[in-house]
């Protein structure tokens, strides 16, 4: 069996092909966490939220939904439209998907990302390999969440943090003498 196809090395290829696309996790969890915090959701909520929404722009919308008192069957379906394309996706993968224990097809079907399908689609059955697919989908799926933490920490930190102002941070609350609110 080649190096490329044992487990560990195929997960840690995968892992590292996704790595600069983890990143662009940082500026999204700080404006979710800002979103979070408005909408007067606990950390812990908020990571919840996180570790269950595993679809950026679906959380902000659920987040606001959440703050707009709407119920919870009005959040499904709207999360569930709006993340459609990952039933594209899912079909687009079948054929590679498919012939993988239930547990795989759980767990890849929970890790499948805009990131995951663009890393992996162009994949057929003798490249496809499970063990790189959850390298990139995990690791994604951890910088996703490892986020979170920073932006409650960022909101104690600058308490102006996810107010309306003139940008992500409210210079009422930072002391900021170039803005008309600003001390």
């Amino acid at each position: 069996m080649s190096n490329a196809h044992m487990p560990r090395s195929a997960f840690l290829r995968g892992a590292v092909a996704i790595l600069p696309l983890s990143l662009a996790t940082a500026p999204w969890g700080l404006l979710a966490g800002s979103m979070a915090i408005e909408a007067n959701l606990t950390p812990l909520q908020g990571q919840g939220l996180s570790s269950i929404v595993f679809a950026g722009a679906a959380q902000l919308v659920a987040i606001g939904m959440l703050k707009g008192g709407a119920g919870i069957f009005s959040i499904l379906l709207t999360t569930l439209l709006l993340t459609s394309q990952h039933l594209l996706y899912g079909m687009s993968l079948r054929s590679v998907i498919s012939p993988l224990p239930g547990r795989w097809r759980v767990g890849l079907g929970f890790l499948l990302t805009d990131e995951l399908f663009a890393l992996t689609s162009q994949h057929d059955k003798q490249q496809f390999n499970r063990w790189y697919a959850l390298g990139v989908g995990l690791t994604f799926y951890v910088a996703w969440n490892l986020f979170h933490p920073g932006r409650h920490r960022a909101r104690q930190q600058h308490p102006g943090a996810g107010t309306p102002g003139p940008g992500l941070l409210d210079c009422r609350n930072l002391h900021c003498p170039d803005h008309p609110g600003g001390a």
